[in-house]
């Protein structure tokens, strides 16, 4: 196993996460019911981070090379979440930090510079050049 990653469903029923290595076996996994995850925005980082800390235990979190969120079915795409660069609040600077709310941005500009440079593409053709243009980690 030369490289591991955590991916993320959020399902109707269920949220789901699986540490994957790169070869696409699971590791590990967890699940709550997707009821169990409600509340504030802060309650639901903190019990998807719960969530995904659970499943990341065989390597820990530092080990984990990236997370992939998918809202249903197999993970789509998985994006770097691992010691990001960014902007932090209250000051100058920046901090580096982990996490799913890193990821997500990454996918979710890409999928906007699709958008604006193929204004036309309805979201699933979006999606669909996301997943055709992938490199694959492995």
């Amino acid at each position: 196993m030369t490289s591991v990653a955590v991916a993320l469903d959020i399902g109707a029923t269920k949220i789901a996460a699986a540490l994957v290595d790169n070869q696409g076996a699971i590791v590990s996994s967890e699940r709550v019911p997707t009821r169990a995850i409600t509340g504030t925005p802060e309650a639901l980082t903190d019990g998807l981070r719960a969530l995904v800390t659970a499943a990341a235990a065989p390597v820990g979190l530092d080990g984990v090379a990236g997370i992939g969120v998918s809202s249903a079915g197999p993970v789509d795409l998985v994006a770097p979440a691992v010691d990001i660069v960014s902007v932090g609040p209250g000051g100058p600077g920046h901090l580096v930090a982990s996490g799913v709310g890193y990821a997500v941005p990454f996918v979710a500009g890409v999928a906007a510079l699709v958008m604006a440079a193929h204004p036309k593409l309805d979201p699933g053709q979006v999606k669909r050049r996301l997943e055709v243009t992938a490199v694959h980690p492995g």
